[in-house]
């Protein structure tokens, strides 16, 4: 097959051509009921949920594609056949894993089409969904990707982190002892600076493949 994704919505455009994507057009609230509606639908291996019609966020879409949920699904992501077996996945994988593709650096994109600054970067502007009764809060970061710069060198990395909304402009970052973001933000806070951070979603489904993934520090 081969098909490269240059973003999620081309992504959910595939995956809804072969019948693996459902669109929601029922009201679903953000809190609780669409992230129990999102796990359900991965435990049972189903259909990816499209949800066009959140709670008090109208306008805004809320999903989970999670490419993990299905062999076939990870083989799409990869520009694979979804019938593609699992071990040629994994052979695939790990053969691109050695071939690195310099990133490209470009003027602008996508991601900068709205931009807001100060009291206008409101984080309730998203419908985050709250996923479980005893969470501290609502999360904007489980499918997503969190960027840090090492304070030493060039090294940045790209690493799927927890990014848990507090209020209207403030969040909190679980970064795992073992992760690399861990390791830069002790040298920032020993340095005592500030670590900048930045948190994207809806890229192309091989970046959370890789931000997933393990490597080796280059720090």
């Amino acid at each position: 097959m081969k098909e490269i994704f240059d973003d999620l919505r081309e992504f959910l455009k595939k995956l809804e051509e072969l019948g693996e994507l459902v669109k929601v057009k029922e009201e679903v609230d953000w809190n609780l009921e669409a992230s129990a509606i999102m796990r359900r639908c991965n435990e049972l291996q189903g259909p990816v949920p499209l949800f066009e019609n959140i709670r008090d966020y109208p306008g805004y879409r809320i999903t989970s594609a999670d490419i993990q949920a299905t062999f076939g699904r990870y083989a799409l992501a990869m520009g694979l056949d979804p019938s593609t077996p699992y071990r040629d996945i994994v052979a695939e994988y790990d053969c691109r894993t050695k071939q690195a593709i310099p990133p490209k650096i470009v003027a602008s994109g996508p991601c900068k089409e709205n931009i807001y600054f100060g009291k206008d970067a409101d984080l309730l502007r998203l419908p985050a969904p709250m996923i479980h009764s005893g969470d501290g809060g609502r999360y904007l970061g489980t499918s997503q990707v969190g960027v840090t710069k090492d304070l030493d060198t060039d090294w940045v990395n790209w690493g799927t982190y927890r990014f848990m909304v507090h209020d209207s402009q403030t969040a909190g970052i679980f970064f795992q002892p073992t992760k690399h973001g861990n390791a830069m933000y002790r040298k920032y806070e020993a340095a005592n600076r500030p670590m900048e951070f930045a948190s994207f979603v809806g890229g192309d489904p091989l970046v959370y493949v890789a931000a997933a993934g393990s490597a080796p520090s280059t720090g």
